[in-house]
């Protein structure tokens, strides 16, 4: 008798990619364009058209520069005396001017202090921290003398927290499943 040979495998699916959907906002959209355009392509049902949302970003990285820090409180009225408190931690030869030494040290030995700037603890030249902490620091010094007032610090702080307070939040990422 001769050997049996195996059934042949069916073919592979074809790949499943993400893309942005740019003019689809919901499901009910893209099932609507799919049913004007002459239905759903053979074999293919609507759920491949499923609207996915981006993973949340981690929860230890740094806020980019300009944005509130969570649980900075920028949103509401920042108190001067609160602002005052985080300068002086970071001013540390007490000349009420902060300069970028003080800065970076201050980053890296208070952790909430670089939370509270929107800055990271760590400052290296290869990693873009550096870029990072010099357009903050030349967003603050507004006289351009490379060193930060208390008057410069406050009304960067006071500035945000307003324009914090009049942005809506931002719509989150919606992606169309492409099969």
């Amino acid at each position: 008798a001769p050997p049996s040979a195996a059934p042949p495998l069916p073919p592979a699916p074809p790949p499943v990619t993400l893309a942005p959907s740019v003019d689809s906002p919901s499901p009910q959209a893209d099932s609507a364009a799919s049913s004007q355009a002459g239905g759903a392509s053979p074999g293919k049902s609507d759920s491949s058209l499923a609207l996915l949302s981006p993973p949340p970003p981690p929860e230890s990285s740094t806020p980019p520069v300009g944005a509130a820090p969570p649980g900075s409180g920028l949103a509401e009225e920042v108190d001067s005396a609160r602002l005052r408190e985080y300068f002086n931690r970071i001013d540390r030869n007490k000349n009420g001017t902060v300069n970028k030494r003080e800065l970076i040290k201050a980053l890296a030995s208070n952790p909430d202090v670089a939370k509270f700037l929107g800055l990271p603890t760590k400052i290296h030249q290869e990693d873009g921290t550096r870029t990072e902490l010099e357009r903050w620091f030349q967003e603050t010094d507004k006289d351009n003398d490379r060193e930060i007032s208390f008057e410069e610090f406050e009304n960067k702080y006071r500035s945000r927290a307003a324009e914090a307070a009049k942005s809506p939040p931002e719509e989150p990422r919606r992606y169309r499943v492409i099969a």
